[in-house]
């Protein structure tokens, strides 16, 4: 079975597509902006100095309590639990589950999976959002240029009050909460930002949710806590 998968992470201002045909583990080819002509790779390197300015000193990661692990009754809740077991496996504290930023994910992979055709273009990439929904719609380009959509989106749709950032993930089939977490592991931007590297250490990720659909799957990291909680 041939088998594609995306990256997207414009918190790192990085994206990927890798290919591979191949029965088992897809291969992965990761370009940070040199050339890869025997692969499908494309690069999106600019500024990742994202949203509000974040302060680059060393902050400790606060204590999530045990109550903030979310069941693994959903898919997304899976991911967001994948994660943390992830961030605890390199001795990094858990990020608190936020219902708000998993609802803005779950309507975003639903809206991927729904316009993918008109809203995933050459030109826009993951984090773009279509015009079919309550939200405002965007064309995200390599410029970020329209990143205060990205940023903007949880206020839109949610009681979150802080901004919101995302990392991105496709698959030519139905992805598992693995297959999403292994994907962003191998990509140093993404990685980053899970484990809240430079620049994403300080201000402190308090709120984390993720959603998977049928071809997309998305985490949403933010720095306030949520208070629909």
């Amino acid at each position: 079975m041939n088998r594609r998968t995306i990256i997207s992470a414009s918190l790192s201002a990085l994206f990927v597509f890798s290919y591979c045909g191949c029965s088992d583990a897809p291969l992965q080819s990761i370009d940070g902006g040199q050339d890869a002509s025997d692969s499908f790779v494309a690069a999106d390197v600019g500024n990742a100095d994202f949203g509000p300015a974040l302060d680059k000193g060393a902050t400790p990661l606060p204590d999530a309590p045990a109550a903030d692990l979310p069941p693994q009754n959903l898919p997304g809740q899976a991911l967001v639990n994948a994660i943390n077991d992830y961030r605890e496996s390199k001795g990094l504290s858990r990020i608190t589950y936020s219902p708000s930023l998993s609802a803005v994910a779950q309507a975003h992979v639903d809206d991927l999976d729904a316009n993918h055709q008109s809203t995933v273009t050459d030109s826009c990439n993951m984090h773009s959002w279509s015009d079919k929904g309550t939200w405002s719609s965007c064309c995200y380009t390599s410029d970020h240029a329209k990143a205060q959509c990205m940023w903007d989106k949880p206020q839109e749709l949610t009681s979150y009050t802080g901004n919101g950032f995302e990392i991105a993930y496709w698959s030519s089939w139905t992805p598992s909460a693995d297959d999403a977490l292994q994907g962003w592991i191998t990509s140093s931007g993404h990685h980053n930002v899970m484990i809240s590297a430079p620049p994403w250490d300080s201000p402190p990720w308090k709120a984390m949710g993720a959603a998977i659909g049928k071809n997309y799957a998305a985490a949403w990291f933010g720095n306030e806590i949520d208070p629909g909680r």
